[in-house]
């Protein structure tokens, strides 16, 4: 731009006589600090001022972490990655081999760093069946980073995928660390669900507590979960976002964290199958594919544990329960009540479960669970009694009203609400302490009711396994910090 500028003032006979040789050096002089200066800057700002933020993040980091924490995970990294990413690409290609003998996809959290390090290997797994997630640009706490860096690290990230020709649906911060907070700044669009909410079961014996390392208090404090004893462990719809939560205690916990070997290991997570199974919810498996071979007992016993447990649990990569949950977050009742009985037809998909119990029909439905049964139509009439759905008073807050429509319950706001099998209003919702309350109170209840399920073709609860490639090699490690490294 700058010589062209200046090419045009050269060429003008009049121009260049009136400013002489003074006048054009002084030309020159300016059109260099417009033209060049800014971009030198720029330049600037885009080389070493991310440099000087890496001092930063590094610092952040060394204080979050500590020097107890820092050498445990540095003695089990040295364990497990070499200089180059030959052991832990055939790690990660042995764990996706083994977990497709049970018709298992895994969803990989990955940063785009990895990826562009990693392009074929990366294409490969992809081919296979294998989910990639975005994992951040820079594998680093995102809660150190204002809107406008998480945002920048996104844009990096999926240039990142698109270049390498990796397809993508979600993301999930290292650490866990996204909150509501940094919505803003995600790219409009980029994503269609998140997998960073954390949710804690407790299925660890209370005395291996003599076990604990450094590494487990850190990593509760870095992923903040909640207790499943308080909440129900579903997807959410935050905006346009799903939100699938993480199930805790994951494998670094279990293993360098409480020390509990191959066998704990196994037992943890199979209990956590169980309980979700019970519950209908979903258990988002995490685990980091250096240690597969380490997991592999595990995932042996919960998938073979999976294939026995009835009704059925539908093992699934992160992208399939997040279009499912778009899918059913359309679903519809259309009531009709006149003298013949109260008529209602479900607008909903083939897969769609919908769910029966206490209700006299003629229609035909085939035995379920927990006292349910599958309503085989589309269409059901209701003779007489209390209408099978939930009541809601006008004092019931939107977020609750939201909370129980994601459940799959048929709410009722109408006049006619009392007159519903199960009501609901301040009062009677002032007795449950949290979400889970809310509905073992509903599920408990001898009231007839009709709704739609969770999750599709009958399925009782979810299993999705996922693994946080957070880096290939050592190389990796060291140099995510490093001023002077690669971005």
């Amino acid at each position: 731009e700058f010589a062209r500028v200046l090419a045009q003032l050269m060429d003008d006979p009049a121009k260049r006589k009136v400013m002489g040789s003074i006048g054009r050096t002084r030309i020159e002089n300016e059109l260099a600090w417009s033209y060049s200066v800014p971009q030198l800057l720029d330049a600037y700002r885009g080389l070493l001022l991310p440099k000087a933020k890496k001092f930063h993040w590094a610092l952040h980091w060394w204080k979050d972490r500590g020097l107890r924490y820092t050498f445990h995970r540095s003695i089990a990294l040295l364990k497990r990655y070499g200089f180059d990413s030959t052991r832990t690409k055939k790690r990660v290609k042995d764990g996706v081999d083994f977990l497709a003998q049970f018709g298992c996809q895994p969803t990989l959290p990955v940063p785009g760093q990895v990826v562009s390090k990693n392009g074929q290997f990366c294409r490969d797994l992809q081919e296979s069946g294998v989910e990639f997630a975005v994992h951040g640009h820079d594998h680093m706490d995102f809660r150190a980073l204002t809107p406008e860096e998480a945002s920048h690290q996104f844009v990096m990230a999926e240039d990142a995928f698109r270049r390498n020709g990796i397809q993508f649906e979600g993301f999930r911060c290292p650490y866990l660390s996204y909150s509501d907070n940094l919505l803003s700044a995600i790219p409009n669009g980029a994503f269609k669900y998140s997998s960073n909410r954390a949710i804690w079961w407790d299925v660890v014996d209370r005395r291996v507590a003599s076990k604990e390392t450094a590494v487990f208090g850190k990593l509760q404090h870095f992923y903040r979960a909640e207790s499943s004893n308080a909440t129900v462990a579903i997807p959410r719809l935050n905006g346009h976002i799903v939100e699938i939560p993480a199930s805790l205690p994951d494998d670094i916990q279990l293993l360098d964290g409480l020390k509990l070997g191959e066998k704990g290991l196994a037992e943890a997570w199979t209990e956590i199958l169980r309980l979700t199974h019970r519950r209908g919810e979903v258990f988002t498996l995490l685990f980091h594919p250096e240690l597969f071979g380490e997991c592999k007992p595990a995932f042996e016993n919960i998938l073979t544990n999976a294939r026995l447990l009835r009704p059925d649990v539908w093992v699934a990569p992160l992208r399939e329960v997040s279009r499912w949950w778009l899918e059913k977050s359309r679903f519809s009742t259309k009531v009709n009540d006149d003298a013949s009985g109260l008529q209602m037809t479900f607008e909903c998909s083939g897969r769609a479960t919908v769910l029966i119990r206490n209700v006299q029909t003629v229609e035909l439905t085939h035995p379920w669970d927990a006292g349910y049964s599958v309503l085989e139509g589309r269409s059901v009439t209701v003779n007489g009694g209390q209408h099978p759905f939930i009541g809601i008073s006008p004092t019931i807050p939107d977020k609750t009203k939201a909370f129980l429509s994601e459940q799959g319950y048929i709410l009722d706001t109408s006049h006619e609400a009392p007159g519903c099998g199960l009501y609901l209003d301040s009062e009677s919702l002032s007795k449950f302490n949290n979400e889970l309350q809310l509905v073992e109170y509903i599920e408990l209840s001898p009231a007839p009711l009709v709704r739609f399920w969770r999750w599709p073709n009958e399925a009782k609860s979810v299993l999705c396994v996922t693994g946080d490639l957070d880096a290939t090699s050592l190389v990796d490690y060291a140099t995510r910090f490093l001023p002077f490294g690669a971005h």
